[in-house]
């Protein structure tokens, strides 16, 4: 890491003395440093990382894939001279970007908060030229409701019908795939999640495993066939 950093100077600085060759500081001074960084500053320099990255990020049909999920983050705990309080149970939900391998957002929650809250909360960096790919833990109407009426695509892997009945009669048709309306929103739901109520219109595929087993697909990717 300090053969990285320190060579990533250049060998230029300070007034060409060619100092971005030699170590300046100690291994353990490096980290010390590192230790200070103040976290707020992380999002703006991931920022810069992911604007100036943003030509080498992979494409599918022209659009970004964004991968989201949240997994059970157990911090190790051990003997030091500084307390650090850290919970034994979090999460860190991400937005990820397959390919490049890059993070577009990053944030540790409590164990109490839902992972469809933690996306909900994490839409801002995507747009209409982004296609969201989601699990079986995401779908719910109102987060259908709401990606929809904000031009976000996405696909998301359902194994439940979730009470909507245009799934069930899908999942005893023979079709491959259909376009269908879930159901509309409750009066609350659609204010809780600035949606407008209305059923949301998606297109359902089945996807049949190597086992046999029948799986849904549920996309909504405007402008695609």
């Amino acid at each position: 890491m300090l053969d990285s950093f320190f060579g990533s100077l250049g060998t230029d600085n300070v007034a060409g003395t060619g100092l971005g060759h030699v170590r300046g500081v100690s291994d353990r001074a490096f980290a010390k440093a590192g230790s200070h960084l103040d976290w707020n500053a992380l999002h703006g320099l991931n920022a810069r990382l992911l604007a100036s990255a943003d030509a080498f990020v992979p494409r599918w049909r022209g659009r970004r894939v964004v991968a989201a999920d949240a997994s059970v983050l157990m911090p190790a705990v051990r003997t030091c001279h500084r307390v650090r309080v850290a919970s034994a149970d979090q999460r860190l939900f991400a937005l990820y970007l397959p390919g490049a391998e890059l993070c577009l957002h990053a944030r540790v929650y409590g164990a109490q908060v839902p992972e469809r809250q933690m996306l909900f909360e994490a839409l801002e960096p995507l747009g209409p030229g982004d296609v969201l790919v989601l699990d079986r833990g995401y779908p719910a109407s109102w987060l259908v409701a709401h990606l929809v009426e904000r031009g976000i695509g996405f696909c998301m892997r359902c194994d439940k019908a979730n009470g909507w009945v245009a799934m069930l009669e899908f999942l005893q048709s023979q079709q491959d795939e259909a376009i269908v309306q879930l159901k509309a929103l409750g009066v609350q739901d659609a204010k809780d999640y600035e949606c407008s109520g209305a059923a949301p219109p998606v297109r359902l595929v089945r996807c049949i495993s190597s086992t046999g087993q029948h799986r849904l697909q549920l996309e909504c990717v405007s402008g695609l066939t």
